[in-house]
């Protein structure tokens, strides 16, 4: 079967005024077309660098990455961050055309499409700062699924919103995803997050970061994930993690 994405033994050393530190060691997993994978794993424990690797931009100290059994290229992936980096004075339409101006791509038929098709035309002239931080973040996702990239990573994309906010965002985000049949990964601190989102889970070890468990959260058929979080399956899945990540 040929996967979507393929990490291979994957290795990733720094180097600090002192020491040679390894934050990752020989990861591996596959990723399928249309799967939401979520990374769980203790603080410092090299998340994000492994995000970081997929996208390209650091290399790996050793080991393979490779997306449709080719090398990762910066324009087969898009990369939300924890903040919307919004530019303050660009309107939402030029903040979501800033993608297709990067790349050099002068077509704005999917800017106003997605635009529209997700409740934004009537704020296409709006600067961010009259925004909610709910509708940042949407307009933050659009901007990175306006290049048309394979693959998405999202690196604790809801952090910085309220309680409240979140849990209207994080399963408006999950549609959009959903509606635009994107691959996705998603590192978060959040097991709850993780199983209510994810296809299946991947659960790091402290630092040097290796793989403990890679888990299937069979939940994926509730459309909502407020509901999800009241079925059996999603409590065993949290504890479950949650042992992981004690061990």
């Amino acid at each position: 079967m040929n996967h979507q994405l393929v990490i291979e033994n994957v290795g990733y050393r720094y180097h600090t005024t002192k020491d040679e530190i390894t934050a990752i060691e020989n990861v591996s997993f596959n990723v399928d077309k249309n799967e939401f994978i979520a990374i769980v794993g203790p603080s410092g424990c090299g998340k994000s660098t492994l995000l970081s690797l997929i996208a390209g931009i650091i290399k790996p100290s050793h080991g393979h990455i490779k997306i449709n059994c080719e090398k990762t290229k910066g324009n087969k992936i898009g990369y939300m961050f924890q903040q919307d980096n919004l530019f303050e004075w660009r309107n939402v339409l030029s903040n979501i055309r800033l993608g297709l101006e990067i790349t050099h791509q002068k077509d704005n038929k999917l800017a106003l499409s997605l635009i529209e098709k997700y409740g934004l035309k009537d704020f296409s002239r709006k600067l961010p700062h009259e925004l909610s931080g709910g509708m940042r973040q949407r307009v933050a996702l659009i901007r990175t699924l306006v290049t048309n990239p394979e693959i998405l990573l999202l690196d604790e994309p809801f952090s910085a919103l309220d309680y409240q906010t979140r849990l209207t965002v994080v399963q408006d985000i999950y549609d959009i995803i959903t509606k635009e049949q994107k691959t996705s990964i998603l590192v978060t601190h959040d097991i709850g997050e993780a199983v209510s989102l994810a296809n299946r889970i991947i659960v790091l070890s402290k630092r040097p970061s290796k793989i403990k468990a890679i888990l299937s959260t069979n939940l994926t058929d509730i459309d909502s994930i407020e509901k999800r979080k009241r079925t059996f399956e999603y409590k065993t899945m949290v504890d479950r993690i949650w042992e992981e990540l004690q061990d």
